[in-house]
């Protein structure tokens, strides 16, 4: 049920954006006056549709106890310091060292810390606005029920073992 509402509701609604920005319908000066890029437009349209699927489907297999469930593990977050060190400054390191790498240069000076509060900004309102809420649908509901259902498929034989 999931996929059916994410995939005939959410992902049309994307689709809808592309077609704008690309010219098709009108509307597609929508990011200049949002300010915003626009793939966080496209962001920004699907995740609602996914978070409700999400929160519909829950309710519907696991009643209100499974919603308060999925709710508490969106804050619930298990990774340590070195992980977020890892994705804030190496990824980051990692893109400006294959940049350089690829013939990019160093050629505009950059006050580095307003660059780092810029960029810090920027994954605090995406996190916020978009990941929070689509990482909820498909790690909160979709993976773990994959995972379960592949898991009992697994018991009975159904996939072949790789020794």
């Amino acid at each position: 049920m999931f996929l059916v509402l994410t995939f005939s509701g959410a992902y049309p609604l994307v689709g809808v954006w592309g077609l704008a920005y690309h010219g098709m319908l009108p509307g597609g000066s929508a990011h200049r006056w949002l300010h915003i890029d626009p793939g966080e437009v496209a962001g920004l349209a699907l995740a609602p549709p996914l978070f409700l699927a999400a929160l519909y489907v829950t309710w519907a297999a696991d009643g209100h106890a499974g919603v308060t469930r999925l709710l508490r593990r969106m804050t619930r977050w298990r990774v340590g310091v070195g992980w977020w060190l890892t994705v804030l400054l190496g990824l980051p390191a990692l893109g400006t060292g294959f940049a350089l790498l690829l013939g990019d240069t160093f050629i505009t000076p950059t006050d580095p810390v307003h660059l780092v509060v810029a960029q810090l900004g920027s994954v605090a309102v995406n996190l916020i606005v978009i990941d929070l809420w689509e990482g909820t649908a498909w790690t909160g509901l979709f993976q773990p029920r994959l995972e379960r259902r592949c898991r009992r498929h697994d018991r009975a034989g159904c996939f072949p073992r790789r020794d």
